[in-house]
């Protein structure tokens, strides 16, 4: 009986949101130009850009809400692509900035990328249907009553990533699980950050012995340092001299540039001969982040190549930021200066650079807590403070971070060996 108030639930939600898209959309790609730009209104009416031929292979579906999502999302495919290399990938993601990152960091096995398209049972039976997906994996909460709903009639596993359920989420589905039991009954595996996200799975009806928790699959990753040739020729696309110590500050917020401008003059002080990136989180902030970096002396990109010559430099390109931190020699993390909640440390942490980060990372608190007591990773408030601690690591303690960056890679890089077992 419930699987009948699903069905009827959802079709009827679909058959009203497509009813709506009917009227809406072309009134919002006309009046809100700007608007469809960012959201895609019309991209969303079509399939996911098809990259290359996908008949007679099998093809995963994976996706993402936005940006930071969307890493999460390339490093599972890298993951599980080594597991099985036979199948193709299709990448989507809900946001402009995820569908960027996907489409600027394609890899070998994708054969598709793009927006979702909009969440009615017709779309997501086209592109099921089309692509002839065998298997959906969800990042984190992208839980689409559509695409379940679809998914469950054709027989298509459906598999949660990294999974969260925040209380808002959590109370919303639980309002309507007689709705929505019969869906996640079908989900035949998800990997949860924590046993408080596993109870609330669980709660909505997924079976106990199809849930795991893995902990925060973005600190799943190999800890290395790029290859010699790599990191020089991006250092000499950067005009960056191999000698030149690098920072790299990533995901910067309006207020932090003041904070790593100060920092980076109290090092040449010292000495310290270092060359500043910046790569804003949001682009349209890069006008004032320049003026707090020092106006006309900062050098101002669109991505992460040149021939000037410069010792500070704003990056807009996100997409470049893995690349930009694998030739760094410090690692900065945005968004941890100013009352943000921080961004992914394991972006930086990933090539074995020390990673500094400012007092408010609450959001991502596990991750940058580990490093800290791993002793590659490292806390400071002000920009003397910031200073300070890069010189420390840089020139007295730079035995005794070597040291521990190779334990703590040792250490990172088993912990991939639980996620090994569990993925059908």
């Amino acid at each position: 009986m419930n699987k009948h108030i699903t069905t009827i639930f959802i079709t009827l939600y679909s058959f009203v949101f497509m009813a709506l898209l009917k009227i809406a959309v072309p009134v919002l790609a006309i009046f809100f130009k700007e608007k469809n730009a960012v959201w895609g209104y019309r991209e969303r009416q079509n399939l996911p850009r098809k990259l290359k031929d996908h008949n007679a292979r099998a093809v995963v579906w994976l996706h993402a809400a936005s940006l930071s999502e969307a890493e999460t999302l390339c490093k599972f495919v890298d993951f599980i692509s080594s597991h099985h290399p036979a199948d193709l990938y299709l990448v989507t993601a809900a946001s402009k900035a995820g569908v960027e990152f996907l489409e600027n960091n394609l890899r070998a096995s994708i054969c598709a990328v793009g927006y979702l398209p909009y969440d009615t049972v017709p779309y997501m039976r086209k592109v099921i249907n089309n692509f002839n997906v065998q298997r959906i994996w969800l990042i984190e909460t992208e839980l689409w009553p559509s695409m379940l709903l679809a998914a469950s009639k054709q027989n298509v596993p459906v598999g949660i990533v990294n999974g969260r359920l925040e209380e808002k989420t959590y109370k919303r589905f639980a309002a309507l699980k007689f709705v929505f039991k019969p869906l996640f009954e079908k989900m035949d595996i998800v990997l949860v950050q924590d046993k408080i996200y596993a109870s609330r799975y669980s709660f909505m009806g997924v079976a106990a012995n199809h849930i795991h928790v893995v902990g925060n699959l973005n600190s799943f990753v190999n800890v290395k340092r790029p290859e010699r040739r790599t990191w020089s020729s991006l250092r000499k696309k950067l005009s960056v001299e191999e000698s030149v110590l690098l920072l790299t500050a990533g995901s910067i917020y309006p207020g932090e540039g003041v904070i790593l401008r100060q920092c980076t003059e109290e090092l040449r002080a010292l000495g310290l001969q270092f060359k500043l990136i910046v790569v804003p989180r949001h682009p349209e902030t890069a006008g004032q982040l320049i003026a707090e970096l020092g106006g006309d002396d900062v050098v101002h990109l669109k991505e992460s190549k040149t021939s000037q010559t410069w010792t500070t430099c704003l990056i807009e390109t996100k997409s470049a930021l893995q690349d930009l931190y694998s030739v760094a020699d410090v690692g900065f993390v945005g968004g941890t200066l100013v009352d943000v909640g921080g961004h992914d440390v394991w972006d930086a942490a990933r090539f074995g650079i020390p990673v500094f980060f400012g007092p408010n990372y609450y959001d991502k608190r596990e991750s940058f807590e580990r490093l800290i007591s791993s002793g590659v990773g490292f806390k400071a408030q002000t920009a003397h403070e910031l200073a300070t601690m890069i010189n420390r690591v840089m020139r007295t303690d730079a035995a005794r971070f070597i040291r521990a960056q190779v334990l703590f890679a040792e250490t990172v890089n088993k912990t991939q060996a639980i996620l090994e077992p569990l993925i059908p």
